[in-house]
């Protein structure tokens, strides 16, 4: 409903700054043709002009933002169904009220015009004309292709008044009336279509006054003949009656100097202004790239929601620090779902259900001479298993209620997102729906969205930074550099409830920092039933540094 009042709205805007114009500018010119184009098309042009929108596209580069883990909020991704206001709702009422009335004023005058001339006595002229003629006594006036008169009128014959009418058909006057008659029923609040309504009415009568003239008939005389019918019964809305428009401007514009050529030039006004329209709707449009990052070292994350997790914690970290370094130590051989690959730098760490390093002669044993340098081997997560594709939409807003403008929306753990237009609003195709969509924003908490299975829109409010930190995620990384393993605990919120077992023996982090990688045949990061953080490291060797 506020879409529709708005847009009814800017149109009145238009047909009312048009309209300024040409009153301005081209009434009082005796370009009659010419004014009733330019009244027409730049009313109807109005109607157009808010659906002409010039979109300019603002290219950006940035990285992916890199965020803290939050949990998942599903009561923000609920929608609640928003009351429009009061005056909204009665605005529209009020305002479909009018049209419908309006039409059927239309309507209900279309019908008496049909209804009279089905009464009538017909007469078939020679150029097709139809002469109605009726025993009321009416004003002589014009119908698409047939001539209403009186019988009285009918029976004199008069030629201006034939000439006035057969004019008001040549030029199509009755198609006009009935689209200015709509376009007033669509905008019946709007003073200026009436305005405009009036004009186009008079411009018909100048139009066919300057042809009865045109043919010889005295205009001393024509003038008394319009003076004789003014006082005759008016006739219907939708009609070109004889006597319609103001008597004193009718004489007037017969006895004004003709425009001088270059007045035409004045109608170049529509110009300027469908310029300045088109200005006002124009919109630029943040096309968003992210920049490609390096591959991410794989860190198990003890989080409420974690399960079992099997992760290489040695090779794809020096893999990634031997890429940095230009290092050439040899490459060890991947298998992913059994087969072998060139490498893993593609595969998103989402899509990763376990991962397994072999080394030394548990690699060989199983894989050749190719396993010499070591084999991970990857399992990835089912197709079939995971989440649907969909299209998910909604809007971002601020805690005042105000759309966000300019916010970031991307699904965790990727590079796919997009930055809310104008309206807050945004649109994600191809997301999994068991993904989990992140809301950022400078200045603003970050907000964690479930992907909803329904595909309802989501409504996500983003809070204002506190200036409090937020506590680090329990993170437990372990990593290889220079051949040496490190273990950092510092992201776990109590390393109290943390322990390292080493071939079912416990060890601290001292001693596991000084495993040797060599040894390590497999490492795994789990959450016992008792809430427990577990990391068991099963070795080749019992040979631990003390």
């Amino acid at each position: 409903m506020t879409t529709l009042l708005n847009y009814i709205i800017e149109v009145g805007l238009w047909i009312a700054v048009f309209y300024m114009f040409y009153r301005l500018l081209l009434q009082k010119e005796t370009f009659h043709r010419l004014n009733r184009i330019v009244l027409l098309a730049t009313a109807v042009l109005s109607f157009l002009l808010p659906f002409c929108i010039i979109t300019w596209h603002k290219q950006v580069e940035m990285m992916v933002p890199v965020v803290s883990e939050v949990p998942i909020n599903t009561a923000v991704s609920t929608p609640t169904e928003e009351m429009l206001p009061w005056w909204v709702q009665a605005g529209t009422i009020v305002y479909g009220a009018g049209v419908l009335f309006m039409i059927s004023q239309t309507l209900l005058s279309v019908y008496r015009v049909k209804r009279l001339i089905s009464q009538s006595e017909r007469h078939l002229q020679p150029d097709g004309v139809t002469i109605a003629v009726v025993d009321e006594s009416i004003a002589p006036a014009s119908w698409h292709r047939t001539i209403i008169l009186s019988r009285k009128d009918y029976e004199e014959m008069n030629m201006a008044i034939m000439a006035h009418e057969r004019a008001h058909i040549a030029h199509r006057h009755t198609i006009e009336v009935l689209l200015v008659d709509l376009i007033t029923a669509l905008q019946w609040f709007n003073p200026a279509i009436w305005f405009l309504r009036i004009d186009l009415r008079a411009i018909h009568e100048y139009e066919a006054d300057e042809a009865v003239l045109s043919q010889g008939i005295n205009a001393r005389q024509y003038q008394y003949l319009l003076i004789k019918k003014a006082i005759s019964l008016g006739g219907y809305s939708v009609t070109n009656s004889f006597n319609h428009s103001a008597l004193k401007n009718r004489i007037t514009m017969m006895l004004r100097t003709k425009s001088s050529g270059k007045s035409i030039y004045k109608a170049l006004f529509v110009v300027p202004v469908v310029a300045v329209a088109l200005a006002v709707n124009a919109r630029t449009v943040t096309d968003i790239t992210y920049l490609p990052v390096e591959p991410a070292v794989i860190a198990p994350t003890l989080s409420d929601e974690a399960t079992v997790e099997t992760v290489n914690t040695a090779v794809e970290s020096s893999q990634s620090v031997a890429d940095k370094q230009k290092d050439e130590k040899p490459k060890p051989l991947y298998i992913v779902d059994g087969k072998e690959v060139a490498d893993i730098q593609n595969i998103a760490p989402e899509s990763i259900a376990s991962m397994n390093v072999l080394k030394g002669e548990a690699a060989i044993a199983t894989y050749g001479e190719r396993g010499k340098n070591g084999v991970i081997v990857i399992t990835l997560k089912n197709k079939e298993t995971e989440g649907k594709k969909q299209t998910v939409k909604g809007k971002l807003f601020l805690e005042d209620g105000t759309p966000l403008v300019g916010g970031v929306v991307k699904v965790r753990n990727t590079n796919k997102g997009v930055v809310t237009n104008a309206d807050g609003e945004f649109t994600l195709e191809d997301v999994d729906d068991t993904a989990v969509l992140e809301a950022i924003y400078i200045g603003h908490n970050t907000e964690s969205v479930a992907v909803p299975t329904n595909g309802t829109p989501l409504n996500i409010t983003l809070k204002k930074e506190t200036g409090e930190k937020k506590p680090k995620s329990e993170t437990v990384k372990a990593t290889m550099v220079d051949d040496a393993l490190y273990v950092d605990m510092s992201g776990a919120k109590d390393a109290k409830v943390i322990e390292i077992m080493v071939d079912s023996k416990k060890v601290d982090v001292k001693e596991l920092n000084n495993i040797e990688p060599s040894t390590i045949k497999a490492m795994k990061v789990e959450k016992n039933k008792d809430g427990k953080r577990m990391i068991y490291i099963t070795i080749n060797s019992k040979d631990v540094k003390k």
